[in-house]
């Protein structure tokens, strides 16, 4: 006897990049909404760091969870927040696309966020492990807040210190538990 699955079976490029998050923001669009980012991968020796300009549709369960748990720390072209984003990404369906910029014609990369591997936010290291944990039927469904971890190296290029405020973590909610009958 043969057992039969519904999977989806499909072929995927993916590229795995280092970058800064410059912008993030919610696109209003005919069908559904969603989430872009504009980030700036960085390419090529330490020492002279080369940036690649991309935007990016957040598309993966896992990096929607994250970037919604942190909305009020988007970074943002026009406000210039002070909270710098350095992360390290999945980027899948990877394309190139031209746009007319001060007359003359120039390119970006875009595609589709699909993971968060590491996440920096100002100073503050997140950990993102609890963002990966799936419930299994015997354990409550948690949602706990991310913990900040020990600081990760500093990004090859300094930028001036910023005041900025700590990040605060999301608030911790715990499911309730069952109570057997005595």
């Amino acid at each position: 006897m043969t057992t039969q699955t519904n999977e989806n079976k499909f072929f995927n490029f993916t590229a795995n990049a280092t970058c800064y998050v410059n912008d993030i923001r919610t696109v209003k669009s005919q069908g559904k909404d969603y989430v872009s980012f504009k980030v700036a991968i960085l390419e090529g020796a330490a020492e002279k760091t080369n940036k690649i300009f991309a935007d990016l549709i957040v598309s993966g369960k896992q990096a929607q969870e994250i970037v919604e748990a942190y909305r009020n720390y988007w970074p943002s072209f026009n406000t210039h927040n002070g909270h710098k984003w350095f992360a390290s990404i999945r980027i899948g369906s990877l394309y190139a696309k031209t746009y007319e910029h001060k007359g003359k014609i120039a390119a970006t990369l875009g595609g589709r966020l699909l993971k968060i591997t590491y996440l920096k936010i100002g100073e503050t290291v997140i950990d993102l492990s609890v963002f990966e944990q799936e419930p299994t039927e015997s354990q409550p469904v948690q949602q706990v807040a991310p913990q900040a971890t020990q600081p990760a190296p500093q990004p090859v290029q300094q930028v001036a210190p910023q005041a900025t405020q700590p990040v605060p973590q999301p608030v911790q909610q715990v499911a309730p538990q069952a109570t057997q009958p005595a």
